[in-house]
């Protein structure tokens, strides 16, 4: 038997104990093959288990055991002299993976751009080996937010792979990616066509590959979006039983149950639904008979400070301010005259709507009622107008939904307060970025230095919140109330991988300071694709300058 008959032997064994789930099994074996390689210093066999047990450890989110492998892989290249051979370039892919995976962008990067500068050189340019990298280049830049470049990348490998033969599965898993990116997006169509091709494939070839999950989660997702709660449910539990049963609870396991649990919620009684509904079904009209003068004037929605406007209520929420009732607002005149009239109108209303009855609490008062149109929607004028007015009041006044508005100016100021002014935007950035940089990129490794513990906990808080800060304006959306600010990152912000970072952070991660650089490196990346910094220093501190310089009044 030749060399790479029997090299191709022990890869054929690993790939035996993967279909029959027998994970421990490929582990164990792989750790006997590499102690035996070790002994007879075969390097190109010591190279190829290396690269396995990367990839163990990486879908079990074990990053550190990976990127000792990766260690001992690099060092055999440099010793050997390889650096620019295939068989390198293939240590590049797998290193730059694991670190895509770790959050290690800037490390990711160099290493997919080493393994693409040697296939320049070495292959042509439809070779098939191109399709994996450029896979994995397209999910660095859906990770680090540049969906454009994603989508670019991942097209490409697509019209390649579709050139090549016996592909079905790298076929399955580049339409599977597709469908993430076009679901980012928010193009359903798009998403839903990658997805039932990628899915057909799996099902047809390779419904085993652990690529299948993640390719099913998403169905489970939009089932759920579409209205088919139990078939989502049932895809779910079956998805994240197979996930644990081969990995444990991974970080795909803790995401995939994320998104179990927010479809669980989105089918309960939702707040808003019930308050539109009772506004049109039996508050309208009261209203209107009430005081009929005012149907041209007439504004009546849910803007409120509780969860319900948000959208973000649940089985929790209805406690207390919760439940049937909406907003009228009306011109200063109208108020002044019919306003008294239409109050003891709102007052006659049931209290009951639908089996829900609103529970008022002492500080929930006035939040639905009859108001006045000018003080409930005041639209700041000068730069410290917008600077003191806290972000949750703007986020909820642009929140919550507009039933009907026959006067127009409440819609109109809406839209005025959708969001900052440029230079108020570039100001409350710079002010966050810096923040950023002072916090976790300076104090927090000075006061860990010091020992003071506590000082420590309170810089890694400062740092959190500066961060979550900075997603946000960089999302161009308004950061709510603490309690539920997490929460509406989870669906504007489109880096999980940095989500992720900043929540294990919250959660006692034990590397901070790594994640303190990823997050940081993440940031640093978005100001320089949105144009809003020129700079090439990752230390955040020196973007300030040019965040401020794009200010047009000074």
């Amino acid at each position: 038997m030749c060399l790479g008959d029997f090299m191709e032997d022990i890869f054929k064994q690993i790939d035996c104990f993967y279909q029959n789930k027998d994970d421990a099994g490929a582990y164990q074996y792989m750790l006997s093959t590499l102690q035996h390689a070790l002994q007879d210093s075969r390097q190109d066999l010591i190279l190829g288990i290396l690269c396995e047990l990367m990839s163990y450890y990486r879908v079990r989110s074990e990053f550190e055991l990976g990127a000792q492998m990766a260690s001992q892989a690099i060092k055999i290249i440099e010793a050997y002299g390889l650096s620019e051979t295939l068989e390198a370039s293939t240590i590049y892919l797998n290193v730059a993976t694991l670190y895509r995976v770790a959050g290690r962008y800037e490390d990711a990067q160099m290493y997919y751009d080493m393994c693409l500068n040697t296939y320049h050189k070495l292959l042509n340019e439809e070779d098939e080996r191109y399709i994996s990298l450029y896979n994995n280049v397209s999910l660095l830049y859906q990770e680090i937010g540049d969906v454009k470049k994603a989508l670019e990348y991942e097209l490409y490998a697509l019209s390649l792979i579709q050139k090549q033969e016996n592909c079905e599965i790298e076929t399955a898993i580049t339409h599977s990616n597709l469908a993430y990116m076009y679901f980012s997006i928010q193009d359903e169509k798009m998403c839903q066509k990658h997805l039932e091709d990628s899915i057909q494939l799996f099902e047809r070839y390779g419904p085993e590959d652990i690529h299948y999950n993640a390719a099913l989660s998403l169905k489970a997702y939009l089932l759920g979006k579409s209205g088919s709660y139990e078939e989502s449910c049932q895809l779910f539990e079956y998805v994240l039983h197979s996930i644990k049963e081969r990995f444990g609870e991974s970080q795909e396991y803790k995401v995939t149950l994320e998104n179990y649990n927010a479809i669980k919620k989105q089918h309960q009684d939702k707040g808003l639904d019930i308050c539109r509904a009772f506004y049109q079904e039996v508050g309208r009209q009261v209203i209107l008979d009430a005081c009929p003068q005012i149907k041209d004037v007439l504004c009546a929605g849910l803007v409120t400070h509780g969860s319900d406007s948000l959208g973000c209520d649940d089985e929790y929420s209805q406690d207390h301010d919760w439940g049937p009732g909406f907003c009228v607002w009306l011109p200063q005149k109208e108020y002044n005259i019919y306003g008294d009239c239409l109050k003891k109108a709102y007052e006659s209303l049931p209290h009951t709507f639908r089996g829900h009855t609103r529970l008022v609490s002492s500080r929930g008062d006035n939040r639905v009622g009859i108001f006045c149109l000018e003080e409930s929607f005041v639209v700041p004028k000068t730069t410290n107008e917008w600077l003191n007015t806290p972000e949750c009041e703007l986020k909820m006044k642009t929140s919550g939904e507009i039933f009907e508005d026959h006067y127009g100016e409440v819609s109109k100021r809406r839209e005025i307060l959708n969001y900052y002014p440029d230079d108020i935007f570039r100001l409350k950035l710079a002010r966050q970025v810096a923040l950023m940089a002072q916090t976790g990129q300076y104090n927090y490794k000075r006061l860990l230095k010091r020992g003071d513990h506590v000082a420590v906990k309170w810089c890694l808080m400062q740092f959190v919140q500066a961060s979550l800060s900075t997603l946000y304006l960089l999302n161009r959306e308004y950061e709510p109330y603490y309690k539920w600010t997490f929460h509406f990152l989870r669906q504007i912000e489109t880096s999980s991988q940095t989500l992720s970072l900043i929540e294990g952070l919250l959660m006692n991660d034990e590397d901070c300071e790594q994640s303190i650089q990823k997050i940081c490196y993440y940031v640093y990346y978005q100001l320089r694709q949105q144009g809003l910094s020129n700079s090439e220093d990752d230390f955040l501190e020196s973007h300030v300058d040019d965040i401020l310089r794009g200010k047009k009044d000074d």
